[in-house]
């Protein structure tokens, strides 16, 4: 997958996470927490965001654990979440 796309239909809410610097990821319609993204800087000093599970797992999409954009790091938590 060279890019995370989310499923027609479902819409993600980025909430402030507490005690991270990231956001909690929200499904709508019916209201479920998905994880959490967070931010960081990859080895080139890059800021990349990087994706949890409620269990406190980390996501991975096909080899790849972190995404430069906050949305495809959402897209990936939400098709990885059962």
């Amino acid at each position: 997958m060279a890019r995370p796309v989310l499923s027609a239909g479902v819409v993600l809410r980025f909430e402030p996470a507490p005690g991270v610097d990231g956001w909690t990821v929200v499904a709508c319609a019916p209201r479920r927490r998905l994880g959490t993204l967070t931010r960081h800087l990859d080895p080139s000093g890059r800021l990349v965001y990087r994706a949890w599970t409620q269990a406190g797992d980390p996501v991975q999409v096909t080899g790849v654990s972190s995404w430069r954009r906050r949305g495809d790091a959402a897209a990936a938590l939400a098709w990885s979440t059962p």
